[in-house]
């Protein structure tokens, strides 16, 4: 692409989307991560970008037990920051994760995000009450590296937590100091399934619907952000993205996406007509699969989807045609379904990350 040092002119290129619905009301403490002196020489380059400064870092590292919801305006000022160490990273899409159960059902009690560093490479910061998963970055560099979903392809020593610096939009970093400082509470930001994070359990507890994931456009685009459990069965058939319309992964994500919608639309009353597509689907796919033997994964998750179907069958049986979709997802443990749709995943994300390559190539070559 380009040379590392012309770095924050290419970020100038971008459509940044200033979101002032972002709200914030809480008092903060102590110190952020990555924290050093300004470097003159980068600042003088790019007056729209600043260094991280005391005031933000403070902020950031506020008690989120006293206002939890309030985690989501982190992303924007964090969304299409640069992290300059070895690798001049630039943030595609982040997501924020709190550090204690009273504040996040996805509670990390240190400071690191799943998977863990000593599994796969991560690009992540975190203060003392939250942790911010980098799911798609791209370096500035004549030769990029891409990487989508919750591993890494640059090297743990290209950003150090001691050397590395983070400089965010200036009109990003002025507004949250804005709205912090002078708590404002303004409304939240646009619901949309595409800003669900990257989850696979708890999904009876409504904390796991919130909006906490934001991407930077032009890349906040399904084309271009990391697949998720949620939206598995949005992408293309086969494609290149290792699933077809046929494929129980899919079958098992749609169904997740009617509960979604349900939940964050807060019409979380639902009729068990609302899955017949997806039931119809699978008996379909499934007399169709009959005529060839099925692969060990594919009948498990048959067995699955099936126990699913057998569940929601009870239900209606015992509770009537309305039921409340989170008493449900307490009675029957979603986790299972989940957790076989997120396996295919990772090949959607291989897709992507095609994607994103040719659309940087397309804005800055």
């Amino acid at each position: 692409l380009i040379s590392n040092d012309l770095a924050p002119k290419v970020a100038k290129q971008l459509d940044f989307e200033n979101d002032s619905n972002i709200s914030l009301e809480y008092p903060a403490t102590v110190r952020f991560t990555a924290m050093q002196p300004v470097d003159q020489s980068l600042s003088s380059k790019a007056d729209e970008y600043t260094e991280m400064d005391d005031e933000i870092a403070t902020l950031l590292n506020m008690d989120f037990h006293l206002f939890p919801s309030k985690l989501k305006a982190i992303l924007r000022l964090f969304t299409g920051s640069f992290m300059q160490g070895d690798e001049n990273v630039l943030v595609l899409t982040n997501e924020v994760y709190g550090r204690n159960f009273g504040i996040d059902v996805h509670a990390e009690k240190d400071n690191e995000t799943r998977p863990l560093r000593k599994d796969v490479n991560k690009t992540h910061d975190g203060s003392k009450s939250l942790n911010i998963l980098i799911t798609a970055s791209t370096t500035i560099s004549t030769s990029p590296i891409h990487s989508v979903g919750t591993s890494t392809n640059i090297t743990l020593s290209a950003i150090s937590s001691v050397s590395s610096k983070i400089y965010m939009r200036l009109i990003n970093g002025k507004k949250f100091k804005e709205t912090s400082n002078q708590l404002i509470s303004t409304s939240t930001t646009t619901n949309n399934i595409s800003r669900l994070r990257q989850v696979t359990s708890s999904l009876h507890d409504k904390a796991i619907y919130n909006m906490y994931w934001v991407t930077l456009k032009p890349f906040d685009d399904d084309l271009y952000q990391p697949a998720t459990i949620f939206t598995l069965c949005d992408i293309p058939n086969n494609e290149g993205y290792g699933c077809s319309d046929k494929s129980y992964t899919k079958l098992m994500s749609k169904f997740l996406q009617i509960i979604t919608t349900k939940v964050i639309t807060n019409n979380t009353k639902f009729e068990m007509t609302d899955f017949d597509d997806a039931f119809i689907k699978f008996e379909l796919v499934s007399s169709q699969k009959k005529k060839k033997p099925k692969t060990k994964d594919e009948s498990n998750a048959s067995k699955t989807f099936k126990s699913l179907m057998e569940a929601c069958q009870r239900y209606k049986k015992e509770k009537g045609e309305q039921a409340d979709i989170m008493k449900f997802a307490r009675s029957y443990s979603l986790s299972s379904i989940a957790t076989t749709a997120s396996s295919a995943v990772s090949k959607a994300n291989e897709e992507i990350i095609e994607y994103i390559s040719k659309l940087l190539l397309s804005l800055f070559c």
